[in-house]
């Protein structure tokens, strides 16, 4: 799902916090849910229609799997009691909603659930606070003194306080627990979903590279064995109009203008999911694609049109 319009909601205080979660019994939009369980990263995401949960999708990031409907629900239940991480909260509006169910039709519950069933109890356990480290540091953060005039400590505090929520609440559901999360006021009109994707492109980009260098070193190794004479007149041989799964990866985002990163394409294309990812990155590299991570359902990959 692609989040262009929906308000993400944010509590400052605990009375925000407070009327926020009674809205929930009659909210319409997209919950998200972050959660790390045994060294497992889980993104779960439900689109609620007033009350009632409408889709769902569960992720695990970990080993870049993703299961819809029904069956995200039952892991969301499964998967995330006990466990804690990080709740955004994103409003939309009838047309917001309608956009984004036909977007995801593959997240469509066959039929909606009352969020009520899902026996959330929500409990503040107050803010978390950056804890300054000299008198009146926050304040010259903020009052137009030059980064350069700051001193180590200084640095330290801005540096959690650009990066850090400044507002985290959590939720229990019978133990599952959630943080809500806010952005500083450096980053104010940011989505955190974007730092999620930005986190997860460099890491793909790092595990590319890691790749690259080992077969790099095994076709090096292997050349030193047969010979560089052999190898060539090998490649002479099968040299010419190759037509390579990426190559047809490029020509399917170009007919279509996107297409969702999935197992289905995986398939058609008679690699790993992980593979399609990487190329995804390449092709990205060279500004022939846009990756697009959204807030609910699985990546995209979008032709780029040049000028």
């Amino acid at each position: 799902m692609e989040l262009l319009k929906g308000r993400h909601l944010v509590p400052k205080s605990s009375t925000d916090f407070y009327k926020l979660c009674r809205k929930l019994g009659k909210f319409t939009g997209v919950m998200r849910l972050l959660g790390d369980v045994d060294g497992k990263f889980y993104r779960a995401d439900m689109l609620i229609d007033g009350g009632y949960i409408v889709g769902a999708s569960f992720e695990n990031i970990t080993k870049r799997e993703a299961i819809f409907k029904e069956a995200a629900l039952k892991m969301i239940q499964e998967k995330l009691i006990g466990s804690a991480g990080s709740l955004e909260i994103y409003e939309f509006n009838k047309v917001e909603l309608n956009s984004t169910k036909k977007e995801n039709r593959e997240a469509t519950l066959s039929s909606s659930v009352d969020i009520k069933n899902l026996g959330m109890e929500v409990k503040s356990i107050g803010e978390k606070k950056v804890v300054d480290k000299g008198p009146g540091i926050i304040d010259r953060l903020y009052s137009g003194v030059p980064v350069s005039k700051l001193s180590r400590e200084e640095k330290e505090v801005m540096e959690k306080r650009l990066m850090e929520p400044q507002v985290k609440k959590e939720l229990e559901s019978r133990g599952v627990k959630a943080n809500i999360t806010g952005l500083a006021k450096a980053l104010k009109g940011m989505q955190g979903v974007d730092l999620q994707a930005l986190k997860k492109k460099i890491e793909i980009k790092e595990e590319l590279k890691r790749r690259r260098q080992e077969t790099d070193k095994k076709i090096a190794d292997k050349f030193s064995k047969v010979g560089k004479g052999e190898e060539t007149r090998k490649f002479k041989a099968q040299k010419g109009a190759v037509k390579t799964s990426i190559d047809k990866l490029f020509e399917l985002v170009r007919k279509y203008n996107k297409l969702k990163i999935s197992d289905g394409l995986a398939r058609r294309l008679n690699v790993s999911r992980a593979q399609v990812e990487e190329w995804c990155i390449i092709l990205e590299d060279h500004n022939l694609v846009e990756l697009h991570y959204p807030t609910m359902g699985e990546p995209e990959i979008r032709f780029v049109q040049k000028a």
